[in-house]
């Protein structure tokens, strides 16, 4: 129950994403890799959710104490500056970004539970096939700032 959502395709993402906002009356959706990093690096362009400093006890990746296993959401110190949790570990996170020479694979943003530092970095990007989940592989929604205002 406090685990993220893992091993899903990009077309099971959207269909909850469908359900979520019918259920909702609000249009959830993917971030994009900008939007993903902008939230997770904050207004100075940060390096990891607290800092400069890499230190694997601030997130779940397999570096960490608990390396190699997942575990509850937000139960760190892996915090951006906008209060964003599990970003350079946790789980890897989908986006709505495709790669820039194959529109069947999408960007992935942030560290995982299997990752080390250099996937950690919140500048890091890797690239998956849209029909292709993996154990450590998750998601986040997003809205626009209109659909909260209205």
């Amino acid at each position: 129950g406090q685990n993220p959502v893992t091993g899903v395709s990009l077309r099971q993402i959207r269909m909850y994403c469908q359900w979520r906002s019918l259920r909702d009356g609000l249009p959830w959706r993917l971030p994009t890799a900008g939007e993903w990093e902008k939230a997770a690096r904050g207004a100075d362009g940060r390096s990891f959710p607290w800092g400069e400093v890499w230190e694997p006890t601030f997130c779940r990746c397999v570096e960490s104490p608990e390396g190699g296993a997942p575990g509850a959401v937000g139960s760190t110190h892996d915090v951006s500056v906008y209060g964003v949790h599990d970003l350079a570990g946790g789980v890897r996170e989908w986006t709505r970004t495709e790669h820039p020479r194959d529109p069947r694979r999408r960007v992935i943003k942030g560290g995982g539970f299997l990752s080390a530092k250099p996937e950690c970095h919140l500048g890091a990007a890797t690239f998956r096939r849209m029909d292709q989940g993996a154990m450590d592989l998750g998601f986040r929604l997003a809205l626009d700032a209109p659909a909260i205002l209205d």
